[in-house]
C-alpha cells in the first residue's frame, strides 16, 4: 500500500461539503447525522464528533447543481430535527470553516479556497486540523498569525523548522488537503473481509467480530511503521442491506478509538432498521474493511528533562488493564466543553476516543478553549469552582432580618445576603460577588432556563466579622425557579 503524499492543490471537481452539528450540547450524534445523509449521498466520511463530509461530484451530477444538493441536505436535516451548518469548498479545512460560519449554508467559490483561508487565524487549526498547541504557539511568536501569512512562507522553510508538521501546514494554508477526500477504494487498497456462515443478528456479537478484525488490521500496520488515517467500514446483511461509512483522522486511528466509532455507526444503523433496539431485522453476514489512506508512524523522542516517566508508563498499563476488564465505555477522562453551567463545563469522555499517551493532546483536552472554543459562552467571572456539587444541595439565603433573598427582573439582589442555611447548619456570608445572570433559550418554552449565580465566602457559626479563626469556605450558589442551590465549592 502506498503511503499518502502531500499534494499542492486538488482539482475543482473534488469539491466537498461538510455538514456540522450546530448545537454541541445536543443529543443528536454524528452517527445520526451520517445516517440521515445516507438518503442523499452514497458514502460519507465522518471527520470528528461534529462534522460529516461528502464529495459533491456525484450528488451534483445527480441533483443538478450545488445549490440543489445543499438545499436538500438542509431540508432533510431539519425534517429529522437536526440543526446543521453546511460548508462547501475545495478542501476539507475550508469546508469545515465554512460550515462553522454557515447560516445555514456557506459556499466558497471554486478556486477561491486560498483567498477564503488567508485572513483566518492559525489558532483555529487546533480545532479543524488537529495541529498541536506547541506548533501554533510558535507560529504566533514568529508573527504568523493568519493562514495567509503561513502560506506566504516558503514550503522548504516550514519543513526545515517544523518537520512533517511544516509540510502539512504549507498544504493546508495553501488550500489543499494532506489526504485528498475520496469515496472509492484506491486500486491498491488493502481489503479485509469477514464472512459469517450464520448471520449475526445481535449487536454485541457483530461488535466482537469487527473488534478482532480491526485490532489485527491496526496492529499489522503499526508493525510496518504505518498508521491508518482513513478506513471504510461496511456491514452487509443477509438481505443485502448495506451500511457503509468512511472514518478519517489525520494523525491515524488507534484500535480502541476506531472500535468505539464503529459501535456508534452500527447502533445508529440498527436503530432505524430494527423492530426493537439491538435486534436487527436481518443478520449481518459480511463485514468489509478497506484501508484508503495511511501515513508514516511518528516516533516519540524522549526529552532530557520531563517527558514520559516510568510512572506514566505504569499508569498507561493500568488503564489498559482496567479497560480490558470493564470495557472502554466505563473508563473515562475529563474533557473541557465550556458553556454557562459549571456542572457541565467538563464532561467524561471514553478513554477509547482520546490519546492518553500524548501530553500535548491531554493538555489540549482539559485546557479551556483549546478543543471546543466557545463564543458567547457566559462563563463565570474569575475561576470556575474546583469541586462541583452534583446533584446540587438545596440551601436558603437570608438577609440580616432572616428574610429570603431573591433576584429581581433587573438581575439585582433584593437584599444584602448575610446568612446561608445548609441542611440545618447556618453559615455567615463574609463577602459575596454577583449575581451573574444566565438566560438560555428564552425563545423555547420547553428548554428555556433563567439562572443567577452568586459567589461568596462563608464561615460557620454566628455572624462575627471580626473573627477570622473559624472555618471559611468559598461557595458558588445558584438561584433557579425561586430556589437557591449550592452547586460548587472553591478549593
Amino acid at each position: 500500500m502506498s503511503v499518502s503524499k502531500f499534494p499542492v492543490l486538488q482539482m475543482a471537481d473534488t469539491r466537498v461539503a461538510v455538514v456540522g452539528l450546530r448545537n454541541a450540547d445536543s443529543s443528536v450524534t454524528v452517527h445520526r447525522l451520517a445516517q440521515s445523509l445516507a438518503e442523499i449521498v452514497a458514502l460519507s466520511e465522518v471527520v470528528d464528533d461534529h462534522h460529516v463530509l461528502f464529495g459533491m461530484k456525484g450528488p451534483v451530477r445527480f441533483f443538478g447543481g450545488e445549490e440543489e444538493v445543499v438545499r436538500r441536505v438542509v431540508r432533510l436535516c431539519r425534517h429529522d430535527g437536526i440543526d446543521v451548518g453546511v460548508g462547501v469548498a475545495d478542501s476539507r479545512l475550508a469546508a469545515m470553516w465554512a460550515a462553522s460560519m454557515a447560516q445555514p449554508v456557506h459556499r466558497v467559490p471554486v478556486d477561491g479556497t486560498a483567498t477564503f483561508l488567508a485572513p483566518l487565524p492559525v489558532s483555529d487549526l487546533a480545532r479543524f486540523a488537529h495541529v498541536g498547541s506547541d506548533t501554533l504557539s510558535l507560529l504566533s511568536r514568529l508573527g504568523l498569525g493568519t493562514l495567509g501569512a503561513v502560506a506566504g512562507v516558503p514550503r522548504a522553510s516550514l519543513s526545515d523548522r517544523f518537520g512533517p508538521d511544516g509540510d502539512a501546514l504549507a498544504v493546508l494554508c495553501a488550500g489543499g488537503d494532506v489526504h485528498l477526500p475520496r469515496f472509492d477504494a484506491p486500486p491498491d487498497a488493502e481489503v479485509v473481509v469477514c464472512e459469517f456462515d450464520d448471520p449475526l443478528d445481535d449487536l454485541d456479537a457483530v461488535l466482537r467480530g469487527i473488534a478482532d478484525a480491526l485490532h489485527r488490521l491496526i496492529e499489522d500496520h503499526v508493525h510496518r511503521g504505518l498508521v491508518v488515517c482513513r478506513i471504510a467500514v461496511s456491514f452487509v446483511t443477509e438481505h443485502d442491506d448495506i451500511c457503509a461509512r468512511v472514518w478519517y483522522h489525520p494523525e491515524g486511528f488507534g484500535a480502541g478509538a476506531l472500535v468505539e466509532r464503529v459501535r456508534g455507526q452500527l447502533e445508529a444503523w440498527s436503530a432505524v432498521r430494527s423492530t426493537s433496539f439491538g435486534a436487527l431485522t436481518a443478520g449481518v453476514s459480511r463485514i468489509v474493511l478497506e484501508v484508503h489512506d495511511t501515513a508514516p508512524r511518528r516516533a516519540h523522542q524522549p526529552g532530557l528533562w520531563g517527558g514520559r516517566s516510568e510512572a506514566d508508563r505504569a499508569a498507561h498499563r493500568a488503564v489498559a488493564r482496567v479497560r480490558s476488564l470493564v470495557g472502554d465505555q466505563r473508563v473515562t477522562v475529563p474533557e473541557w466543553r465550556g458553556g454557562r453551567d459549571p456542572l457541565h463545563q467538563y464532561v467524561a469522555t471514553s478513554v477509547a476516543l482520546v490519546d492518553i499517551e500524548d501530553p500535548a493532546a491531554a493538555r489540549r483536552r482539559v485546557t479551556p478553549g483549546e478543543m471546543h472554543p466557545a463564543r458567547w459562552n457566559g462563563v463565570l467571572a474569575g475561576l470556575a469552582p474546583s469541586v462541583c456539587v452534583d446533584p446540587p444541595v438545596g440551601v436558603e439565603v437570608l438577609d440580616s432580618h432572616g428574610r429570603p433573598v431573591a433576584v429581581n427582573g433587573r438581575h439585582l439582589l433584593t437584599a444584602v445576603p448575610c446568612r446561608v442555611t445548609v441542611q440545618g447548619a447556618s453559615w455567615s456570608i463574609l463577602q459575596w460577588w454577583g449575581p451573574w445572570p444566565v438566560e438560555e433559550r428564552w425563545w423555547d418554552p420547553a428548554r428555556r432556563r433563567r439562572v443567577a449565580h452568586v459567589q461568596c465566602i462563608v464561615a460557620s457559626g454566628l455572624p462575627q466579622p471580626e473573627s477570622r479563626s473559624r472555618n471559611e469556605e468559598a461557595w458558588l450558589l445558584s438561584l433557579e425557579q425561586h430556589a437557591w442551590w449550592l452547586v460548587g465549592t472553591y478549593g
